[in-house]
């Protein structure tokens, strides 16, 4: 059973797009009080990771509301179309980076060659050229965020951003299963469910233990993300 959903299903699909948002929310603001412009880059990526994540949730909606009879297309490649450039501005983010000239130019190159592959190819290589970034730049801000929670004492912390990003990694696997019934779905919307309330956990405990660490002026923590 392929791209059919049933409106419960639909509807749970949202909740990680929740967790998600929030963690990356919590993250945007803290990074925000390092330095307000590294900030707004932040939380750049905060809003284009989310709203490819609505598109995706609400394509699934519309199907399961239509049983299948209609397809928007456009909002299920939205999922990668906003969320590769959103995890570039996110990574080059909680790395401090404070010009937009560099993660704006990271963004172009890779549109560009996303491009170049849908008018070269005629397939979804286009897809995959978005993925590759997504994930080594999800790769980048997860290692940045995992190091930060360690050195400062969010051990549990760490080791969630780590569960959140093995789950991303694990997604991909049940999508190429060739028997898509609805029982499965269910089941991957769950692990990711679990990976990205690990997120937004572990997004608070780095948080708090950020704030707890600037107070006491615990040596180089008081400079921001990317001295750690």
């Amino acid at each position: 059973m392929t791209d059919t959903y049933t409106v419960g299903l639909a509807l749970f699909d949202f909740v990680p797009v929740v967790l998600s948002s929030l963690g990356l929310w919590t993250i945007a603001r803290l990074v925000g009080t390092f330095d307000p412009n590294v900030g707004r880059i932040a939380k750049l990526g905060w809003v284009l990771v989310s709203l490819g994540g609505i598109c995706k949730a609400t394509w699934k909606l519309i199907l399961g509301l239509t049983d299948g009879a209609t397809d928007i297309r456009w909002l299920d490649n939205s999922l990668f179309l906003f969320m590769a450039a959103g995890f570039v501005f996110f990574a080059f983010a909680v790395g401090e980076q404070r010009s937009w000239k560099v993660p704006l130019g990271v963004v172009t190159v890779t549109y560009i060659a996303a491009a170049l592959s849908f008018f070269l190819s005629g397939s979804r290589s286009w897809f995959f050229v978005l993925l590759a970034v997504a994930a080594v730049a999800n790769l980048i801000a997860t290692g940045r965020l995992a190091r930060r929670s360690w050195r400062i004492g969010a051990s549990m912390g760490a080791l969630l951003f780590w569960l959140n990003f093995i789950v991303i990694l694990l997604l991909p696997g049940f999508a190429r299963l060739p028997d898509q019934t609805i029982a499965l779905q269910w089941v991957e919307q769950s692990v990711n469910t679990v990976g990205q309330l690990g997120f937004f956990v572990a997004s608070l405990l780095l948080a708090r233990a950020s704030k707890s660490a600037n107070q006491s002026g615990d040596g180089v923590v008081v400079h921001g993300l990317a001295q750690l």
